[in-house]
């Protein structure tokens, strides 16, 4: 992760004042964001729990210090995305998108059990509704 931190990350972000004062550092940030993804962990919340739980020598922050700053990273990882992009075997045009997948009814998403170690209930804000299902990100180029 500090890799890709120091070669797309903006110099004005990696060098704010004050950057090396900080209990955890951005590069630590952006690899617990990258867990609690691979974790599935459905909120912050449970994950800085979980983090605190497992982790109790790491120098947690507050929870709101903690939200304030992965807030803050959000431009990163698109850079860091768009910067991969860049560096893939895609051509000059790639899109990104996500659309939900849900696996049963409306009605049946409480008690569903159906990939219940994998499968959320996530919200579909074009719909304005709830589901149970994945969420999925695709990835192409002009030539499909």
């Amino acid at each position: 992760m500090s890799h890709l931190f120091k070669r797309y990350a903006p110099r004005k972000y990696r060098e704010r004042r004050n950057i090396e004062n900080s209990k955890l550092s951005d590069v630590a940030l952006l690899a617990l964001m990258c867990l609690k993804v691979q974790y599935q962990v459905a909120t912050w919340r449970k994950f800085y729990q979980l983090v605190s739980d497992i982790m109790p020598s790491l120098p947690m922050l507050e929870y709101s210090r903690f939200m304030r700053r992965c807030k803050n990273l959000v431009p990163i990882f698109q850079s860091i995305r768009t910067g991969l992009i860049k560096k893939s075997s895609y051509g000059v045009i790639a899109i990104i998108d996500s659309f939900p997948l849900p696996l049963c009814q409306d009605n049946r998403k409480l008690q569903a059990v159906l990939f219940h170690r994998f499968a959320d209930v996530g919200y579909n804000a074009t719909k304005q509704r709830y589901y149970y299902g994945f969420k999925v990100h695709v990835v192409t180029d002009t030539q499909g």
